[in-house]
Formats: C-alpha cells, structure tokens, sequence
C-alpha cells in the first residue's frame, strides 16, 4: 500500500496533466514554457519526482498553466478518502468503510466474492 505522501503527489501529478490537457497544451509546449525539461515534467505529471516538488516549482507550473496554485493542492473529500482507501476494484467506499460488492453477470445479483480474491 503506497503511503499518504507518495498518493499526495501523484494527485498533484495528474492536476497538472489535467490543467494542461484542458488547455491543449502538449509537454513539450509546458515545459518549454516553464523552463524544464520534458523529462522532469513527465516525472512531475507521473507523481516520480522524487517525491519532492517545491513550492516555487508549483508556482511555476501554476503560472504556466494560468491557474491558481491552490488548484493543483486543494483536495476535495472524494480525492482525500481515496487517499486513506485501496486502490482495489473490487471494493467500494461507502461511508469511508471497505464493502466487497461483486454481481453475477447473468442475473444482475450481488454475490459474495471474497473468495475469489487473493489475499495480500
């Protein structure tokens, strides 16, 4: 299970891809924009940048992107509950508790699919 951190700046990750994809703006077009490479905004959109990301890169990039700071490390509940949760499809969060919920396919009915899980 990835720690709170390593989940943190994977969200800032996709924010900037996010921002970026809304403005139609490729990488290469950021990064020469805000001074970086390629490389390093691809590890910084991926959430690998060492898990480190200073504030002034985040002002950077904001800047570049025309947005507010604040939009790329302001969560909201759902993205903060993801963060305490397991990444696991076949449970959902409900109330912040784990629910298995699996269906037969032929009859649209809930089944018990623990069994069919390997346990870590």
């Amino acid at each position: 299970m990835m720690d709170i951190y390593t989940f943190l700046f994977k969200q800032v990750g996709r924010k900037v891809a996010y921002y970026r994809r809304l403005r139609n703006m490729t990488q290469e077009e950021l990064a020469k924009r805000i001074n970086i490479s390629t490389s390093s905004l691809g590890k910084i959109e991926r959430g690998k940048y060492n898990n480190n990301i200073s504030l002034s890169m985040l002002m950077t990039i904001a800047q570049g992107l025309n947005i507010d700071v604040a939009m790329l490390v302001t969560f909201d509940e759902r993205e903060r509950a993801m963060a305490y949760e397991p990444a696991d499809p076949g449970l959902k969060v409900m109330n912040r508790c784990r629910v298995n919920v699996c269906f037969n396919n032929d009859e649209n009915k809930k089944v018990n699919c623990t069994s069919n899980r390997k346990k870590k």
